[in-house]
């Protein structure tokens, strides 16, 4: 079995500060795929002796950008889902092995008041697509990314649960944030 860990980093330079690269080398995983990065190309040298080093940057300077490192190395990478629209920041690399697919994405915000909504609609249809045509391949897909999926207690509190392929978290949201919309809500649960 794989070891694999997905990681929104929130800016990878600021996460090198804070013991990335031993927490890193001390995970020891197989597969190790990031969001978030926020880097341009030259901007960060990452010495990751035995691993194969895949990253696909935002056009957009200090913006999302993602990275997928890797022991074994892949059949083949792509970058983006093949629609110019959605891959000019840097959101999502697939790595093809022999038995399954790792796609590692990096998920567009709604932002505040949704002013993004639409987009993240879009996205998140443009990406349910490509990840079927994956499976259609008959080999299997493990998508890297969180998906936030709000739950309510008794007490009419919201929860977002945040769940990744490894380990599900507990997260407070605030009700209205953009990652827990009524809409967003129905799209997970009916896709």
């Amino acid at each position: 079995m794989k070891k694999m860990i997905s990681w929104n980093v929130n800016g990878l330079r600021a996460c090198m500060k804070k013991g990335f690269q031993e927490y890193f080398e001390a995970a020891d995983a197989d597969i190790f795929c990031l969001q978030e990065t926020k880097l341009q190309e030259g901007q960060i040298d990452l010495e990751l002796p035995g691993y194969h080093q895949y990253w696909n940057y935002a056009e957009k300077k200090g913006y999302s950008g993602t990275a997928l490192f890797t022991k074994e190395e892949p059949i083949s990478v792509r970058y983006g889902i093949g629609i110019e629209e959605h891959d000019m920041e840097g959101r999502v690399i697939t790595a093809e092995f022999p038995d399954y697919y790792v796609v590692t994405c990096y998920t567009p915000n709604s932002q505040n008041e949704l002013a993004r909504l639409d987009y993240r609609m879009e996205w998140e249809d443009a990406l349910r697509q490509y990840t079927e045509r994956l499976w259609l391949t008959g080999v299997s897909v493990v998508d890297a990314k969180g998906h936030l999926v709000c739950e309510y207690s008794t007490d009419g509190i919201g929860y977002a649960q945040l769940q990744t392929d490894l380990e599900p978290e507990r997260v407070l949201a605030v009700i209205g944030h953009p990652q827990s919309t009524y809409v967003r809500r129905v799209q997970l649960t009916d896709g």
